[in-house]
């Protein structure tokens, strides 16, 4: 888990530690934290999980949150340059990339009348998000290795 930390801040993004099987960081995480790297194993021990805090914080990261399988199948054919994780049963529910949000969470979503038609209660298709959230990696290491630049051209 340090070394995932480690590697998450070498990118240029903070990491959070965050208690094991939880979503949420224990302590505030309101006020950035100047990590050193000695530091890291007391702080990501093995079997936490890690938080990434989006926006500012973290160089403009932003998280694509795929609310449904079929807008996950797409991403991989219309973002494939972007990251991807998530979990077991759906590991290509997220797509993170650099930019700019104009507003801390933007979703888009089936109009409700499509609720009978589709047989369904799932209408949101993707939110991103922005600041203030905090985007929970895990252990796992995601690299960024398309240019912030080529990711808002696409």
């Amino acid at each position: 888990t340090a070394r995932a930390a480690f590697l998450y801040l070498q990118q240029g993004w903070e990491p959070l530690p965050l208690p094991p099987l939880e979503k949420r960081p224990n302590k505030s995480w309101k006020r950035a934290k100047n990590w050193a790297e000695e530091s890291l194993e007391d702080a990501f021990p093995p079997g936490s999980n890690i938080g990434i805090p989006l926006g500012d914080r973290s160089n403009s990261l932003v998280d694509a949150d795929l609310d449904c399988h079929e807008a996950a199948e797409l991403a991989k054919i219309l973002l494939p340059e972007m990251p991807s994780f998530g979990r077991i049963g759906s590991p290509y529910t997220h797509r993170v990339a650099r930019c700019e949000l104009e507003k801390n969470r933007i979703a888009y979503a089936l109009p409700n009348q499509a609720k009978d038609s589709l047989e369904t209660d799932r209408l949101m298709i993707m939110e991103l998000r922005g600041n203030p959230t905090v985007l929970i990696v895990a252990r796992l290491a995601i690299t960024l290795e398309v240019s912030p630049s080529k990711l808002l051209e696409n």
